[in-house]
């Protein structure tokens, strides 16, 4: 193949791979009685046990495999969710599964080094993806703030 058509054909692909991201839509809860809908204020980041994946979410359209999952969550350099939020994530997937994923704990967590971090998260996503919870994990970790999250960079 010639560079020319390789370049074609990887400007292609990563096309196709953009596309089929949604942009980042604001999370809003209803107005309280008396105010417009333009006044709704920002929505809590705690999500409600269990998270329930929101319309617009990239969870709610389902389908999702372990790869794509973890291309979500690697956005902005994530690597996993930290502290409160990995226990909470794992607590979701226990009481959605009726069993505990085989995983490290937050303190656990905390002193691994971030690519076994990002392992441990995988392993997670694995798991989840064959008892057909994966999408409720993604809606868990679409829920979770930018702060709660270890970073490559930090």
């Amino acid at each position: 193949m010639d560079p020319e058509a390789g370049l074609r054909e990887f400007q292609l692909l990563e096309q196709q791979l953009l596309e089929r991201f949604e942009d980042t839509q604001p999370f809003t809860r209803p107005p309280s009685p008396g105010q417009t809908p333009d006044e709704g204020a920002p929505r809590a980041h705690a999500p409600v046990l269990p998270c329930v994946p929101a319309a617009n979410s990239v969870a709610s359209a389902g389908g999702l495999d372990v790869a794509q999952a973890m291309v979500l969550c690697r956005r902005f350099g994530r690597v996993a969710p930290c502290g409160v939020h990995w226990t909470r994530l794992l607590e979701i997937v226990a009481l959605s599964a009726g069993a505990a994923p085989p995983a490290p704990s937050g303190l656990q967590l905390a002193s691994q080094s971030k690519l076994l971090q990002r392992i441990a998260l995988r392993d997670v996503l694995a798991w989840a993806w064959e008892r057909r919870l994966l999408d409720l994990v993604v809606a868990q970790l679409e829920s979770v703030p930018e702060t709660g999250w270890t970073h490559m960079d930090g």
